[in-house]
């Protein structure tokens, strides 16, 4: 009798136990596929797109695995360099700052994110007092650590007139350390092992420094580390050395950590269709930023940003960036729509797709429409006749409109596939 109350027993633990782990197993299921079905309800009730864009289409992955060849390096190392010795000869897209032949000039570095203007002021400039988006005395912006010449400044020495690879203008001179002299300004920019941000936009937890994509910190070894001061114990992350500006205004350095599993890259990413268009994608929803206002980003800087992030020194605008040496197809106001169709179907994801003020990453076509990234200021979608203000990065078709009513794909001047 004993015996047979054991089995029992035994038989029942061992039914509670299957329906316990059923029940575990059921409503994980549940639960995840609850999770994943919410998650597609709420892109689809919340969340709005340009025409003929899904929340599936809106993902760069999914343009990714489209594509066969997308984890093929294009450009090596050496490839690049020689890219960026082309573009910082050509005089005409690139400023070489490196040779230059004034005496007169200043050495310094960029220690926070700047603004270049076209005139010495903060002020918003703008011809529509209403439309605080367009600043006309906002030209471009420059990344921190960039190196730059400085030519002139204002008399109350508030802003530096500088000069940078891409573009010249005025800035607050206080985004700026002034180096003893080109020696050390050349040693400020030698990095044998350093960091790239691969983040929009990325806040040092020790500062209000904002670091942008594509921006480059110099990276310290162990050994390196343990010889230097930062305010909390460096476990777990990397130790990087910040450009400072001194009290006299001159170039100094100090120490800061950054947890290791932030969006940056120990050197530059391999060159790849995947990573280009992972690096983009990080930019959809973000504010359009006109020559970089608002912390953003424009059509040209986030091309720029994300070459960047391989080590490439691409110009700023897109008129420059047309200029690029390398390949590229012209597409010539009297092609028929069948030719523009041919050379849109010859290009790879990731080319850079070009009319005259606009530049977008070009991500492959779905039934019969061509998709593309870019940071929008306005269009007009397919059905309408006016434009409305976008300003954010986004995925559309080639379908849609600018003011004049012709559509993005009539208005192709020009495809560039970097490599």
């Amino acid at each position: 009798m004993q015996k047979r109350k054991v089995i029992i027993s035994l038989v029942i633990l061992s039914v509670i136990s299957v329906i316990a782990i059923l029940y575990f197993v059921w409503g994980r299921e549940v639960s995840v596929m609850g999770k994943t079905s919410a998650g597609k309800d709420e892109a689809e009730t919340y969340i709005s797109y340009s025409t003929d864009v899904t929340p599936v289409l809106n993902d760069c992955e999914y343009w990714i695995n489209q594509y066969d060849d997308a984890d093929e390096v294009i450009m090596d190392e050496k490839a690049i360099e020689q890219l960026n010795e082309k573009i910082l000869g050509t005089e005409e897209i690139a400023n070489d700052i490196w040779n230059t032949e004034d005496e007169s000039v200043r050495y310094a570095i960029c220690v926070e994110r700047a603004d270049l203007k076209e005139t010495p002021t903060t002020q918003v400039l703008s011809s529509d007092e209403s439309d605080d988006y367009y600043d006309d005395n906002q030209l471009s912006v420059l990344r921190l650590n960039s190196p730059v010449l400085i030519d002139d400044e204002t008399a109350d020495g508030s802003f530096y007139h500088v000069i940078s690879y891409d573009y010249e203008g005025w800035a607050q001179a206080k985004c700026f350390a002034v180096c003893a002299d080109e020696k050390e300004w050349m040693k400020a920019q030698q990095m044998q092992n350093f960091l790239v941000v691969t983040a929009p936009r990325m806040r040092l937890e020790q500062s209000e420094i904002e670091l942008t994509m594509g921006s480059r910190l110099r990276l310290l070894t162990k050994k390196e580390a343990s010889e230097v001061e930062v305010e909390r114990s460096a476990y777990g992350c990397y130790v990087v050395e910040m450009p400072i500006r001194q009290g006299d205004g001159s170039y100094g350095v100090s120490y800061v950590t950054i947890p290791q599993d932030e969006d940056v890259s120990v050197g530059y990413l391999s060159y790849t269709v995947e990573n280009e268009l992972t690096l983009a994608g990080k930019f959809l929803g973000n504010a359009y930023g006109w020559g970089g206002m608002y912390e953003s980003v424009d059509c040209s800087q986030l091309v720029q940003e994300v070459f960047a992030c391989f080590g490439m020194f691409l110009p700023r605008d897109v008129s420059e960036q047309m200029q690029i040496p390398t390949d590229f197809t012209l597409f010539h106001e009297e092609m028929t729509e069948k030719e523009r169709v041919s050379i849109l179907e010859d290009q790879q994801p990731g080319c850079i797709l070009m009319f005259n003020g606009h530049e977008m990453i070009y991500l492959g076509r779905h039934d019969e429409e061509y998709y593309v990234l870019s940071s929008v200021g306005t269009l007009a979608e397919p059905s309408e006749t006016e434009a409305q203000e976008i300003r954010s990065v986004i995925i559309n078709t080639l379908s849609v409109k600018r003011g004049n009513g012709n559509t993005w794909k009539d208005e192709l001047v020009c495809a560039v596939t970097i490599r």
